[in-house]
Order: C-alpha cells, then sequence, then structure tokens
C-alpha cells in the first residue's frame, strides 16, 4: 500500500432515517477505517463482505472523535504496509 491515504468526511451523507451508509462509492478496493459514532448492521456487514481490509470504530458519540481513535487508525494503516510474514 504506497498510495497515500485517503480522508473522506461523509457526514451528511445519510438516509431520510439518519443512518450512515456505507461509503462504498468511496473506497472501491482500496483499504478503508471507517469512524463513526453509529455503525449499523448495514455497515457491519459491508464491513464483512468486503475483500479489502477494512476497520471499524465506533467512536462514543458523547466524546467524539479522539487521539486514541486516529492512533488506532494510523497504527492499522502501518501494519497494512508491512510484508506479510506468509509470502
Amino acid at each position: 500500500m504506497n498510495r497515500p491515504l485517503l480522508l473522506l468526511d461523509i457526514d451528511g451523507v445519510l438516509s431520510p432515517y439518519g443512518t450512515p451508509q456505507p461509503p462504498a462509492g468511496y473506497t472501491g478496493q482500496r483499504p478503508a477505517a471507517w469512524i463513526d459514532d453509529l455503525h449499523t448492521p448495514q455497515a457491519h456487514l459491508w464491513a464483512a463482505e468486503r475483500t479489502s481490509p477494512t476497520l471499524l470504530i465506533t467512536a462514543d458519540p458523547t466524546i467524539g472523535l479522539t487521539r486514541n481513535s486516529i492512533d488506532h487508525v494510523m497504527a492499522w494503516a502501518k501494519a497494512l504496509q508491512r510484508p506479510s510474514a506468509n509470502p
């Protein structure tokens, strides 16, 4: 993974019921980390069905985005760059 990280701010890409929609149209086959305060069953299904690495982090809506969440995503992305031990 030599491509730069892509940040999508898709706040507002909501269904009429306020349910966040999976960012499938944005991510393609790239690895994707999704931080949100509401991961629906559809979001978990989308993540489970992807063939690319996918990380869902659910933020506490009373706290919001934290440094810990960002560090988690950055460590996850860095691990994707390491060569596999089992080629």
